[in-house]
């Protein structure tokens, strides 16, 4: 029995409309699909889970990192550390001229007393601490005598003194070769048959050492030094060679 017109049409439309409802909710579900492959619903928790853990395992490692890192304290040392005395003495031989602290006789060949080559001693105390087996720093004096062509000439100067262990990290005896350097501000006279001759003021002191210390009894050192200081100023001149025996104790390790 043939269907009228008016049905088949409306049939037509009916089937129309569904295939193209069935269309749409597989290109919504198409949509709502992320990246993952996972649905909306189960997407965000999973997501945020996932960012909490890569949060936490880093803030893990940056604590291990921080406490694998002590800022170079549990350096332990071997040879030196901690508080450092030291004292030094030997026989001297310098050359020292100058002029009284007199502005007439100042650069005037006839008041200008020379001690040629002379002789004496010269010696320095200092307390320090050593910061590292290779490096020491300390405050001080340096006291000397010497005497030639009838002038005699005392002096000395308070120091700021540094050594270093250049060759430390070779090992062996090299661990116990320093060298040491002194800057100060130092005063000193000379007389001639007790007459004032020379007048030093307040001149600069420089001086350089090398030393080793041979002998270790528990925190006692010593060994042999040699070292040049020298004096300098408007009124005095002097250099001073020295030979003597460095002494040392040292409170750690």
């Amino acid at each position: 029995m043939p269907v009228p017109f008016r049905t088949s049409f409306w049939l037509r439309l009916a089937h129309i409309l569904d295939r193209r409802s069935q269309l749409d909710n597989k290109a919504s579900r198409l949509v709502k699909r992320n990246t993952l492959g996972l649905r909306p619903g189960i997407s965000a928790p999973c997501l945020i889970l996932g960012v909490a853990c890569l949060c936490w395992s880093s803030s893990v490692r940056a604590e291990d990192s921080s406490a694998d890192w002590d800022g170079g304290y549990a350096v332990q040392s071997e040879r030196r550390s901690d508080v450092v005395f030291g004292v030094d003495y030997g026989p001297a031989l310098g050359k020292i001229s100058g002029y009284r602290n007199d502005a007439i006789e100042l650069g005037d060949p006839r008041f200008r007393a020379d001690t040629g080559t002379a002789v004496g001693q010269l010696g320095r105390l200092w307390l320090g601490g050593a910061l590292r087996d290779w490096f020491t720093f300390g405050l001080g004096a340096e006291l000397f005598s010497l005497e030639g062509n009838g002038l005699r000439v005392r002096g000395g100067s308070f120091i700021m003194r540094t050594e270093f262990y250049p060759l430390y990290s070779k090992g062996g005896s090299l661990q116990d070769l320093g060298v040491a350097f002194d800057v100060g501000l130092g005063s000193l006279m000379g007389r001639e048959s007790g007459r004032l001759r020379i007048d030093g003021g307040s001149p600069a002191h420089l001086a350089v050492g090398v030393f080793h210390e041979t002998l270790r009894w528990h925190g006692f050192v010593l060994g042999p030094t040699v070292a040049y200081t020298t004096y300098f100023g408007e009124t005095v001149d002097a250099h001073i060679g020295q030979l003597g025996i460095r002494g040392a104790f040292y409170t750690g390790p």
